[in-house]
């Protein structure tokens, strides 16, 4: 299993200290926006470093358990090149008292691009080696992530103080 890797950003007493004494209504919505618009170089580079295949539309045929007509029935899984390219993108966490944001590749039924087997590439498989492009992408940005979530935070602060002096 992967370590988790997670960012503390220490040094920031004031910051802290503004973020604390903002009501708890506003607090998570200002930290998720820093979070994201930190994230998006990150994003940028995993984009840029994901590897494409070059074959055409692969479709597997899976079977899946239908409850209200009670059978199963056949269902397509259609997978195209740029696929975990277009599936990267920033899931917000859904815990309201430590709010965070995952960069990677988003995953699920529903969505139109779904990068269900982004972790194959990363990791590798039995057969097939590993291809990463998140780590390379993280080690590459790490250094400024800090600085960016300082900035963007501060940016927010700004911006709410601005609307309540209005």
């Amino acid at each position: 299993m992967p370590d988790i890797v997670s960012i503390d950003i220490l040094g920031f007493t004031e910051l802290q200290e503004i973020i604390n004494d903002l009501p708890r209504r506003m607090r998570y919505p200002l930290i998720i926006r820093a979070l994201k618009r930190a994230g998006k170089p990150l994003l940028k580079e995993a984009r840029s470093r994901v590897p494409i295949s070059g074959k055409k539309t692969v479709v597997k045929t899976v079977s899946v358990y239908n409850r209200k007509k009670k059978q199963y029935v056949k269902s397509e899984r259609k997978r195209s090149p740029g696929q975990l390219k277009r599936s990267l993108g920033m899931i917000e966490a859904r815990d309201k008292l430590m709010p965070a944001v995952w960069v990677g590749p988003r995953r699920g039924n529903k969505a139109k691009d779904d990068g269900w087997y982004g972790h194959f590439l990363e990791f590798g498989t039995i057969k097939q080696g590993a291809q990463p492009y998140m780590r390379p992408s993280f080690d590459q940005q790490k250094e400024q992530i800090p600085e960016l979530v300082r900035r963007e935070l501060e940016a927010e602060i700004v911006k709410v103080f601005k609307k309540a002096m209005k």
